[in-house]
């Protein structure tokens, strides 16, 4: 930035501001990589587990919803509450959701998603161990 306002050279600033961009997206599309990885595994585990309608809903929506309460499930997908309930019982006894112990009771996250979104986060959150 020195260099910008004594002499006026933008294209140092501009080339170090572009790798940041592209280190950046990057990384943005590693992640999605992964998360596509991820939800293709659990639709492939859902499938043998014979799973049927709203259960594979919230997993074909995880990436966009990975942290939900069977009554967002049940508005979300236009069901009732019991069978969104179900499908979140069902992924947790599975091991793809767990209770968020950062929120209030009833709060369920997608544990592999939430690692690869944002691993010190849910470091922070406990949600993952070290």
């Amino acid at each position: 930035m020195l260099s910008v306002s004594r002499n006026g050279e933008f294209n140092p600033w501009v080339q170090f501001v572009a790798q940041g961009v592209m280190a950046q997206a990057n990384e943005a599309i590693s992640r999605i990589e992964q998360l596509i990885q991820i939800r293709a595994a659990m639709l492939e585990a859902l499938h043998a587990d014979n799973a049927r309608g709203v259960v594979l809903d919230i997993v074909e929506d995880l990436v966009g919803y990975p942290v939900i309460t069977p009554s967002q499930a049940a508005s979300l997908y236009s069901v009732t509450y019991p069978p969104a309930n179900a499908a979140i019982q069902r992924l947790e006894r599975l091991g793809f959701f767990g209770r968020s112990p950062a929120e209030a009771t009833g709060v369920f996250m997608c544990v592999q998603t939430s690692w690869r979104l944002s691993r010190r986060q849910a470091l922070a959150d406990g949600c993952v161990d070290d």
